[in-house]
């Protein structure tokens, strides 16, 4: 079996057979978590639009796909409101990770930069049991104490050369995308960034529910298809859980997930 085909066949196997990220659910995602997942508890109290499911489904992710791969890798998320998804993302992985780029612009609700550091920091001690801080550089905010993380705070499009310097030669392996929702910005959110991906890697977008997400996201991964790169797996949890999108313990508005290679 090629590489390639081990990791569609742990990306199929994560999301059909594990026991509470498949459904019909055999356990619930609470006693699990409780049982078998307790450093993911901080995260799941956080302020966030993250179901239970989705951290369970992301930290799965991440762990899998660095073991299957037999080496660290590199991650990318933009749209972090609290950092629900982030902290489920980094716990017990921390020596999953070669480099993780996160951003946002933090210019809606309540949030702010400052509020974000505080919960972010918060709950990711309760996840690890270490205290972390960041170091701020202008926009720019570092974690270098055990991972190497970048957060950069800005609109990611006005940001984009400055998260791809910070890239520089290394490549994406999975990237998630959960910022402005709008039509274009989902479809530019595929496109601007294809410089950074890995000859194989994985696209996320949250809210799939929405349709200018859904648009957004099939024009994004159709310039990708014409530009180099096969689809070789995807998934939207609408169409194969459907019932199981906006419950508590769901896929609250849905996710896409596609696994592209570049040709």
């Amino acid at each position: 079996m090629s590489q390639t085909e081990k990791n569609i066949k742990f990306l199929d196997d994560l999301l059909n057979q594990h026991p509470v990220i498949k459904f019909p659910k055999e356990k619930s995602v609470y006693e699990y978590i409780g049982r078998e997942k307790k450093f993911l508890k901080p995260a799941t109290k956080m302020i966030n639009f993250c179901t239970q499911i989705q951290q369970v489904f992301i930290n799965e992710l991440i762990r899998g796909y660095s073991e299957v791969n037999d080496r660290k890798i590199n991650y990318m998320e933009i749209g972090l409101y609290y950092g629900a998804s982030l902290v489920a993302a980094m716990a017990n992985n921390f020596d999953c990770f070669n480099k993780i780029v996160a951003n946002d612009f933090f210019e809606w609700h309540d949030n702010s930069i400052d509020k974000f550091s505080e919960h972010f920091l918060k709950f990711l001690k309760k996840t690890t049991g270490e205290q972390y801080n960041f170091e701020n550089n202008d926009f720019l905010y570092k974690i270098t104490k055990d991972i190497d993380l970048t957060l950069v705070k800005g609109d990611c499009w006005k940001k984009r050369d400055d998260i791809l310097s910070i890239w520089g030669d290394e490549k994406v392996d999975i990237y998630y995308y959960d910022g402005d929702h709008c039509h274009k910005a989902q479809k530019d959110a595929v496109i601007e960034y294809i410089t950074c991906y890995a000859d194989e890697f994985i696209y996320m977008a949250d809210d799939y529910t929405n349709v200018d997400v859904q648009n957004g996201t099939r024009e994004g991964i159709e310039h990708l298809t014409n530009n180099g790169y096969e689809l070789l797996y995807e998934i939207n949890t609408m169409d194969r859980w459907e019932g199981h999108i906006h419950t508590k313990d769901g896929w609250g508005d849905g996710w896409y997930i596609g696994y592209l290679k570049k040709i």
